[in-house]
């Protein structure tokens, strides 16, 4: 346990964790120091930052390879600085990481397609889209020759199991929590129980 949390809320913790970079370690010495001391909690760095990044991880992992998917998916960059300086370089490359857990969930997506034929590339698509990505169900499906239909009909069901859903309006029907809230309570009350943060909740 810690004295003082290291961070204010679990989407600090965790952003901090999947983001961390050995960057600021491997400057100059005389850089670092420059920079002067850092605040309590703030700025962590090197063997320091990689350490904290770590600890936090080990927690999350004990949560079960789907929310370490879930979380990882939802907190890792989607990608990589690339300095390969091939031709076909655009400076970037996919975060194995963040593909493999998309790549898992997509895999579990089809228990909500049951009694449903399943393109796999519209259903990573559909997958991806629930983490933030920009993607339009209409090009998916046109990019996957499925009926724009059927396409949005799976979206509507991966998204429900995903996202959940919060009535806007009374009568509207019940909350539902989805699995990315679900996997991110966990992780929260995880932290929370290490001494990372302060508070259980992820915002």
């Amino acid at each position: 346990m810690f004295e003082e949390a290291l961070f204010k809320s679990a989407d600090a913790a965790l952003t901090f964790a999947y983001n961390f970079s050995g960057q600021s370690y491997d400057r100059p010495t005389m850089n670092r120091m420059a920079d002067g001391p850092s605040r309590p909690g703030k700025g962590l760095s090197g063997l320091d930052g990689a350490g904290q990044a770590g600890l936090i991880r080990s927690e999350i992992a004990e949560l079960g390879p789907f929310q370490v998917a879930i979380v990882t998916a939802f907190y890792a960059p989607h990608t990589l600085p690339c300095s390969c300086r091939r031709s076909c370089c655009s400076g970037s490359r996919e975060n194995p990481e963040w593909a493999e857990a998309i790549g898992l969930i997509t895999q579990m997506a089809i228990g909500q397609l049951s009694g449903h034929g399943s393109n796999h590339r519209l259903r990573r698509g559909i997958v991806t889209k629930c983490f933030r990505a920009k993607l339009s169900i209409i090009e998916l499906a046109d990019q996957c020759n499925v009926n724009r239909d059927t396409a949005s009909d799976h979206n509507a069901k991966i998204a429900l199991w995903l996202l959940g859903y919060r009535p806007k309006k009374p009568g509207q029907g019940q909350p539902i929590v989805g699995e990315i809230e679900r996997a991110r309570i966990a992780a929260g009350e995880r932290l929370h129980a290490a001494g990372f943060i302060g508070i259980a909740a992820c915002a």
